[in-house]
């Protein structure tokens, strides 16, 4: 009897050690599992932060008051009377929700580069805005303040409410 009980003993043993073998196995696995959805969570929390901060930015831009930019040119002979680009180019794209991105293309030969300036802050101040996303000045060896300057201005446009028709350019070289 005695030797049946301490085989019970040593086979309970060695099941407990396989178990605690075991549980270790699955303790790890299950660390792991929850490190790969924590750094998934984290991801998804992120992508939920940029998500919220873009359907804001739309709700701004659907509450402006005729979701157009103001027309360029208008504001181009507000600031620079009289001052025609060599070069002016309109493209525009669909992105998604309907809306449309509007890109004007300005090369302009030796012009006053603070009145270019006052032209950009000017577009950047309209609702919705233009935004500067392009800007290169070549200083003139020959008139201080003045210089070449190629500019490209973007914008937000509800599709919908686009001007129809191709996209225009005025001047040329």
């Amino acid at each position: 009897m005695r030797s049946l009980v301490w085989g019970a003993a040593a086979a309970s043993a060695v099941a407990g050690v396989w178990l605690a073998l075991h549980a270790a196995g699955a303790v790890d696995r299950a660390g792991r599992e929850l490190a790969r959805k924590r750094s998934e969570l984290d991801e998804l929390r992120a992508v939920a932060g940029e998500l919220a901060r873009s359907a804001a930015a739309k709700a701004v831009f659907e509450g402006e008051p005729g979701r157009r930019p103001a027309a360029v040119a208008a504001l181009l002979d507000e600031v620079l009377p009289g001052v025609k680009p060599e070069d002016s180019r309109e493209r525009r794209r669909e992105i998604a929700g309907g809306w449309l991105v509007r890109e004007h293309e300005f090369a302009f030969g030796e012009v006053p580069l603070g009145k270019v300036m006052d032209f950009a802050a000017k577009a950047e101040a309209q609702r919705p805005p233009w935004k500067v996303t392009k800007c290169v000045i070549r200083a003139s060896p020959h008139a201080p303040g003045t210089g070449r300057v190629a500019l490209v201005l973007e914008a937000l446009e509800k599709a919908g409410e686009a001007v129809p028709g191709p996209a225009r350019s005025r001047g040329g070289t």
